[in-house]
């Protein structure tokens, strides 16, 4: 391992993905808009604006989501995702967790691809409550925990080899002194 698995990119990517997908629909809505409809979000990715979404950083896989998670972002129910919902939606995720099937869908790209792949591979290990979901908590203690048993491997094996069978405890001057009778 390379430094210590803490999650931060993945949650860091999570949230940056859905603002940016967020942001994007917002521009593309109603100069008077409050939030993002379920029609903003579909047309905007269609993209009759002429500017590409993947040109501006936004990655299919959060439309998907926000689409498919529509009912659940907007608490209301007023048919609009506020700024104000998108931030308690993604507050949710951060304590809540993800599942593994949201991991792989949103943090997916960029940089934190070797950070991902190993929280998948050690998901139901990081997982402590077994709900399902990890938090980046979690994965942070998974990371010290996984550290902590390096060190200790390390220690262990550095140790051995060092350690010698034939300790003593008296020196080699009285070993060499002879017991008068």
């Amino acid at each position: 391992m390379s430094g210590r698995l803490n999650g931060t990119g993945l949650f860091t990517q999570l949230v940056s993905g859905l603002n940016n997908s967020y942001a994007f629909a917002l521009r593309n809505a109603d100069s008077d808009a409050e939030g993002i409809t379920l029609d903003n979000i579909l047309s905007s990715f269609k993209s009759t604006t002429g500017i590409s979404p993947l040109m501006n950083g936004i990655n299919s896989s959060f439309t998907s989501y926000l689409s498919t998670n529509f009912n659940g972002m907007d608490k209301n129910g007023d048919g609009v995702i506020s700024s104000e919902e998108l931030s308690n939606f993604t507050n949710q995720l951060y304590t809540q967790g993800l599942t593994q099937e949201q991991l792989a869908l949103l943090c997916s790209y960029g940089n934190a691809s070797s950070t991902l792949q190993e929280v998948l591979d050690n998901f139901n290990e990081i997982d402590k409550n077994h709900d399902g979901r990890v938090t980046q908590a979690e994965i942070s203690t998974y990371g010290i925990d996984e550290e902590v048993r390096d060190k200790k491997s390390e220690y262990m094996k550095n140790s051995a080899a060092k350690m010698s069978i034939f300790y003593s405890s008296s020196s080699s001057s009285d070993a060499d002194k002879t017991t008068e009778v």
